[in-house]
């Protein structure tokens, strides 16, 4: 078993009335900066793909690569130093979104690296209150899940919802379906030992390996919910 996890907005200290803000006030212009970077990030893998040599006689045309900015690490120098909250209270382990990533303690990175050591971004930074104090659990980062696989046994997986065209239309690379509206399979051998992964068939879907939410329950690690569930066969 495997899950897709989500933000758990009703977890102990999240408010989902709280925003955070960089001490300029400028954290939207930030924000436009690293989605501009990603978006050209992607455009860059396509013309990459598109512009490819073509493949010896009798073998397939490899597909367009769609998916650069899933895989990019955004440059450290692009995120803020520092976030102030706009209140007092204490956070999550597992924060909302932010930057095209995640807001993460170290507790959550640490149960994330025993399986991904090196594989995905952690981009540090510092989260202060509104009064100005830091968060008891400091160090925060934005993670960024940058490992992308096909995994899905679409095979075994006979209902799963297409996110676009038809039922009957033939299954590619590129055919994308709607993960977490239905129970699918994974096949266990393309993610043995690992931890956390996105699927070329749900790119802004996060899936976590069995073994690791069970480390992140036994850590008490807070602020993530199992949102559908997967079988590894």
């Amino acid at each position: 078993m495997g899950a897709i996890i989500i933000n758990d907005s009703n977890a102990p200290g999240k408010n989902p009335n709280r925003q955070l803000n960089t001490p300029a006030g400028d954290v939207r212009e930030i924000n436009k900066r690293i989605t501009e970077y990603l978006e050209m990030a992607r455009s860059e893998g396509m013309r990459i793909s598109l512009e490819a040599p073509p493949p010896p006689p009798g073998q397939p045309w490899p597909p367009t690569d769609y998916t650069a900015d899933v895989r990019a690490r955004v440059p450290e120098e692009m995120y803020p130093p520092v976030l102030v909250a706009s209140n007092n209270e204490t956070f999550a382990d597992f924060e909302g979104g932010y930057g095209e990533g995640f807001i993460v303690s170290q507790a959550f990175r640490e149960a994330v690296e025993s399986f991904d050591k090196g594989v995905h971004q952690f981009v540090p930074i510092e989260i202060r209150r509104k009064d100005g104090g830091l968060h008891d659990k400091r160090p925060f980062y934005i993670l960024r899940v940058t490992r992308l696989l096909n995994t899905v046994n679409v095979e075994a997986s006979p209902d799963l919802p297409r996110a676009a065209g038809k039922a009957t239309d033939p299954v590619t690379d590129e055919t994308l379906f709607l993960l977490h509206r239905a129970n699918f399979v994974v096949d266990a051998d393309r993610t043995a030992g690992m931890g956390l992964w996105r699927d070329i068939r749900a790119r802004n879907l996060v899936l976590a390996s069995q073994s690791l939410l069970d480390l992140l329950q036994d850590r008490h690690i807070t602020g993530w919910r199992a949102f559908s569930t997967f079988t590894e066969i």
